[in-house]
């Protein structure tokens, strides 16, 4: 905090240093850099969250009791094309067998760096809606 002070009251009475030279080269990259780094992970978990709703709502159409593997892959894959533009290239995939339901969405999160694509996987499985039949009790 000191040095900040200095380095704010050189500047003010125009005394310079090759310290505050040196200080400004090195530090305001660092900003800079910290800063891309906040907001690239701020985008992976955007991406992130959209993936999870979209797997969520997928699965509740999978599982519904009158509902089926495509129509929860339509919901989940509909959602994530609409999500923003969170999730890139989302693809959803989903299964269903005689007590589960379970939808997968895939995609890569956008990028501020080149050559950096991080991928977003996220699935959800539940159990299947099934009402008994008064007799089944």
């Amino acid at each position: 905090m000191l040095a900040l002070r200095r380095l704010i009251s050189r500047r003010l009475h125009g005394r310079r240093d090759a310290g505050d030279v040196l200080a400004t080269v090195i530090i305001f990259p660092a900003i800079i850099g910290f800063t891309l780094l906040c907001l690239q992970y701020a985008l992976v978990l955007q991406a992130r969250t959209a993936a999870n709703h979209s797997a969520e709502i997928g699965l509740d159409t999978a599982r519904s009791q009158y509902g089926s593997v495509p129509l929860g892959i339509a919901s989940a894959q509909s959602f994530a094309n609409e999500a923003g533009g969170a999730l890139r290239l989302p693809v959803a995939t989903g299964t269903r067998s005689g007590t589960d339901a379970s939808i997968t969405v895939t995609g890569t999160a956008v990028s501020l760096f080149p050559g950096f694509a991080p991928d977003i996987r996220v699935t959800r499985t539940g159990p299947e809606e099934r009402i008994p039949r008064p007799g089944d009790l």
